[in-house]
């Protein structure tokens, strides 16, 4: 399992984030404005979570995110 943290200012973005992260098979745990970002897979791909996240960034460029570790 993989994990990461990011930052979304806005509510809505933060759940269309996390909606898009269920149905790509992965979930997040908020924590304020931040969200843990967890990749369920069996292995460890820490690259392709961060993929992930910065495309979804790239079709929401309104989106105030900010990758946090």
């Amino acid at each position: 399992m993989t994990s990461m943290r990011a930052r979304v200012d806005d509510s809505t973005d933060r759940r269309e984030l996390v909606s898009a992260l269920a149905r790509a098979g992965c979930s997040a745990l908020p924590i304020g404005r931040t969200l843990e970002l967890v990749h369920d897979a069996r292995t460890d791909d820490a690259l392709e979570l961060r993929f992930f996240v910065l495309a979804w960034r790239r079709r929401n460029p309104h989106a105030a995110l900010e990758i946090i570790g």
